[in-house]
C-alpha cells in the first residue's frame, strides 16, 4: 500500500472510532472546519458505515463577460464531469443544540474528466479522483449532510481528498461551488441515523455564477449508511474492512 493510500484508509477507519471525538465548527459556507486540540471531548456520537455509493457530477461552464477579466479567467467554455462510489465511514457527534461531523468514501475507479477550450485552445484530461467526503451540520430540527464538504475529522488537508473538479485544464473547482451555495446536501433525522440503515440521496440542478464563470451543475449522489458499534474495531466483514484487505496493494 502507498502512503497515501494508507492515510486514506486510516483516516476512514479513525471515523469509525470517533465516539469521544470533540464538536466541531462550521465556516460561514457550511464546511466543517477542524476541530480544536483543547475542546472538550461531545457529549455523545453517531458511528457509520458508507456503502453502495455513487456520485456523479456534470459542470457545463463558460466564462461570464462582465466579471472574468478581472480575475483572469476569460476565454473559457467546456464542461467536466466527476464519478466515484465505494465504501468507507463517518461519524457524527452531538453537544446539547451542536451536531457535527463528517465522512469519506473511497473508490480505486474514481475519475474526473475535463473536456475545455481554453483561449481558442483545446484541453482535454483525465483525473483519478478516489476520495470523496462530506460534512455533517444540524439545521434546524434536521440534519444536513453535506457531499463534497471536507470531513471533520479528516481535515481538509488529508492527502487523497483533493477537489473532485480538479484537473488540468482550467475551469470551475470545488471552491466555486462552496462560494455559491451548490454542494449537494441530503437531509435527515438523527434517529434516522442511530436506526439505520438510511440512504442519503441528493439530485438536482443548479445554476451558478462565481469568480468570472457560469455554469449549470447537474448531480446525482447517493450513499447508504449504517450504525456501527462506538469504539469498536470494524468487524472483518465490514465493507471498510474489506476495503482496508484489498487496498493491500493499492
Amino acid at each position: 500500500m502507498t502512503y497515501a493510500s494508507t492515510r486514506i484508509v486510516g483516516a476512514l477507519t479513525t471515523l469509525l472510532l470517533a465516539a469521544a471525538a470533540p464538536a466541531a465548527a462550521h465556516a460561514q459556507d457550511g464546511t466543517p472546519e477542524p476541530v480544536p486540540a483543547d475542546a472538550q471531548p461531545a457529549a455523545g456520537g453517531i458511528s457509520l458505515l458508507a456503502q453502495d455509493a455513487r456520485a456523479a457530477l456534470r459542470l457545463d461552464f463558460r466564462s461570464d463577460r462582465a466579471t472574468c477579466r478581472r480575475v483572469g479567467r476569460c476565454g473559457l467554455r467546456g464542461r467536466v464531469r466527476h464519478r466515484s462510489g465505494g465504501v468507507g465511514g463517518a461519524f457524527v457527534v452531538t453537544m446539547g443544540d451542536l451536531v457535527a461531523g463528517g465522512g469519506g468514501l473511497y473508490d480505486p475507479a474514481g475519475r474526473t474528466v475535463a473536456r475545455v477550450r481554453d483561449r481558442g485552445q483545446r484541453c482535454r484530461d483525465r483525473i483519478a479522483h478516489t476520495v470523496t467526503t462530506f460534512g455533517v451540520r444540524r439545521s434546524g430540527d434536521a440534519v444536513e449532510v453535506v457531499f463534497l464538504s471536507p470531513a471533520a475529522a479528516a481535515g481538509a488537508e488529508i492527502e487523497g481528498s483533493e477537489d473532485p473538479l480538479s484537473t488540468r485544464c482550467a475551469g470551475p473547482r470545488l471552491a466555486d461551488l462552496q462560494a455559491t451555495g451548490s454542494l449537494p446536501v441530503a437531509t435527515t433525522t438523527l434517529d434516522a441515523l442511530r436506526a439505520g440503515p438510511v440512504t442519503l440521496t441528493a439530485s438536482g440542478t443548479r445554476r451558478l455564477r462565481s469568480a468570472g464563470m457560469r455554469g449549470t451543475l447537474r448531480y446525482d449522489v447517493t450513499v447508504t449508511v449504517s450504525p456501527a458499534p462506538l469504539g469498536a474495531e470494524p468487524g472483518p466483514d465490514t465493507p471498510l474492512a474489506r476495503l482496508a484487505r484489498e487496498c493491500q496493494d493499492c
